[in-house]
């Protein structure tokens, strides 16, 4: 498990820095606190399923994606 969740902190904040946007501003657009989302990052906090869904649906990218299941 520990793979899934070192490649969903990476391209959580890869997405995030490609965007261009702060952790602060991520957070409002999925309804958490920058705080979460930097906790996220970190693998300090893990994510509710809502949290990722929301997550994918803002970076347009599938969970299988976000989650390190494909590459794709």
């Amino acid at each position: 498990m520990e793979y899934y969740e070192k490649t969903f902190r990476k391209r959580l904040k890869e997405l995030r820095k490609e965007q261009g946007i702060s952790s602060d501003r991520l957070g409002e657009e999925i309804g958490v606190c920058g705080s979460a989302v930097r906790r996220l990052e970190r693998g300090e906090r893990i994510p509710k399923f809502t949290e990722i869904i929301k997550l994918c649906q803002y970076f347009n990218v599938s969970q299988d994606y976000l989650t390190g299941v494909t590459d794709y």
